[in-house]
């Protein structure tokens, strides 16, 4: 039997994005041959929320543990890896949005420097699209056989359609990223004229970029228009899912796009930019738009909210596409990729 320590390093009790995806996959993972390594098993070096402080963790703890463990493979669903460490590694790969949006930052040093060399020194590379899976091969030379592309899923017991009114908002789901692309929305919502609605953008601040979105929502005189949240919870968001008029997600680059599949699952209309992952996870479910032009995010907003057919359509659709993805599903390929590396 195959033994591997799971990395849950990103593993917490309010789980968002890579958070979210590490839980799942672990708990659809044989836990007689997947052993999570956190903190609850490493009392004494706590992994900290600071990004160094986990990867200080990464090189210079974990490898005494995995020697005293004596893996065959150290998996984990975030790109890091000890590199020193002579276990084999498989790694899930997720995007490259900081390189492909590059600023300064602690995130692009990282994904320049230490990135490369956790992919280049991993026996397998697992991608959560076709799209991650080029960008790879583009931005590092990664050799393609090396990469599976895996899909992922969502949790169908947290995230399933119920019969709720329809309300006259939008929701935005995601923390406030750059490619997030929230102040072109902010610009589309001023756009739409005379017509009753919100938009509701649920996830965490980032502290420099929030100040600029709430700037612009006072400057256009938003501020009746835009509500903002810093995190919901599973139940909050299960509600905000069947009861908006429509998920916002015009990203500028998604690597996968887990928030449009939990639209479908809900049978919610999405309005989707075309970029990254998003046309080839959604297909012909969604409206797409030019993320780059706010009248074009506004025109597929207007349809939503003048177009009751568009609700009729994905209530049963919606559904009926999500089922493919689901996280039993994901585990099983990363088992099964895992045993024929062995």
């Amino acid at each position: 039997m195959t033994f591997v320590v799971y990395n849950g390093s990103y593993i917490s009790e309010k789980n968002t994005g890579l958070g979210v995806v590490s839980n799942e996959i672990y708990k659809n993972l044989d836990k007689n041959k997947y052993f999570l390594l956190n903190k609850k098993y490493d009392e004494k070096n706590l992994i900290q929320s600071s990004h160094f402080k986990r990867q200080l963790w990464m090189q210079f703890e974990v490898p005494k543990l995995l020697n005293n463990l004596k893996p065959e493979f150290f998996l984990s669903p975030i790109p890091e890896t000890p590199i020193f460490s002579k276990t084999k590694k498989v790694v899930l790969a997720h995007d490259l949005i900081p390189l492909r949006f590059p600023r300064l930052s602690q995130k692009f040093i990282f994904y320049s420097t230490y990135l490369p060399l956790t992919l280049h020194n991993s026996e397998l590379i697992l991608c959560n699209s076709k799209a991650t899976a080029n960008e790879l091969v583009r931005f590092f030379k990664i050799p393609s056989n090396k990469l599976e592309i895996i899909s992922l899923g969502i949790n169908h017991k947290e995230i399933y359609p119920i019969n709720l009114e329809r309300k006259n908002f939008f929701l935005v789901l995601g923390r406030h990223d750059y490619h997030k692309n929230l102040l072109r929305i902010i610009v589309a919502i001023k756009t739409i004229k005379n017509l009753d609605f919100k938009v509701l953008f649920a996830g965490p601040f980032k502290k420099n970029f929030t100040k600029k979105i709430l700037k612009s929502v006072n400057d256009l005189g938003l501020r009746n228009k835009c509500e903002f949240k810093p995190w919901i919870s599973a139940d909050e968001k299960l509600i905000l899912l069947n009861s908006c008029k429509a998920l916002l997600i015009p990203s500028l680059w998604e690597g996968f796009g887990l928030p449009a599949i939990e639209a479908m699952a809900c049978g919610t209309p999405v309005i989707s930019s075309k970029r990254g992952a998003l046309k080839e996870v959604l297909g012909d479910y969604a409206i797409f738009i030019d993320p780059l032009n706010p009248n074009s995010i506004a025109s597929g907003m207007e349809e939503v909210l003048k177009n009751e057919n568009i609700l009729k359509g994905t209530y049963y659709a919606g559904p009926k596409n999500a089922k493919k993805f689901n996280w039993k599903k994901t585990a099983s390929q990363i088992d099964f990729l895992i045993k024929n590396k062995a």
